[in-house]
């Protein structure tokens, strides 16, 4: 999990200070709540395709990590 809001590049130089002075917990609470918007509807209503797309793309994203991986030690001189 990232461990900063999704509009973090929007926070002041004060709230990002402030932010950092939360409990974990407050700051973990943030953190998802700003992240919802991938996964919920107009309405604040969970979106089934919107998780459903987000699956796919980590799937995709570890498929193209393990490629990669596999590349890099295929290529490394033992």
């Amino acid at each position: 999990m990232r461990h900063i809001p999704a509009d973090w590049h929007k926070y002041t130089k004060k709230q990002q200070s402030e932010f950092h002075t939360l409990s974990y917990e407050q700051r973990q609470e943030i953190v998802l709540k700003s992240y919802l918007h991938n996964i919920t509807d107009e309405n604040g209503n969970l979106d089934a395709m919107k998780v459903l797309e987000c699956i796919m793309n980590l799937q995709d994203d570890v498929e193209d990590l393990k490629y990669e991986v596999n590349r890099l030690d295929n290529n490394c001189v033992k």
